[in-house]
């Protein structure tokens, strides 16, 4: 039973994650901007940016709310 709820926690978690990715790409797309002007705006690397949005490596959760700041969208309209 442990084993089937922690697939069962890392299936949505990647799912999650998916979404996030996804979402980056859409509201920066509406925005105009590249992915260096999304790392200028909240501070981290063209690298960081390029990984989270091809779902590579996701987003801390701080990370995850500075995007969110930056596209002046809540946390939850973020991850869907």
């Amino acid at each position: 039973m442990i084993r089937f709820i922690k697939t069962l926690s890392n299936n949505l978690y990647r799912l999650i994650i998916v979404k996030i990715g996804e979402r980056i790409v859409e509201l920066r797309k509406k925005n105009g901007w590249l992915e260096n002007d999304l790392a200028k705006q909240v501070h981290a690397s063209k690298k960081a940016i390029a990984n989270y949005e091809r779902d590579e490596v996701p987003p801390s959760i701080e990370a995850a709310k500075k995007i969110a700041d930056a596209f002046e969208v809540s946390f939850d309209q973020l991850v869907g």
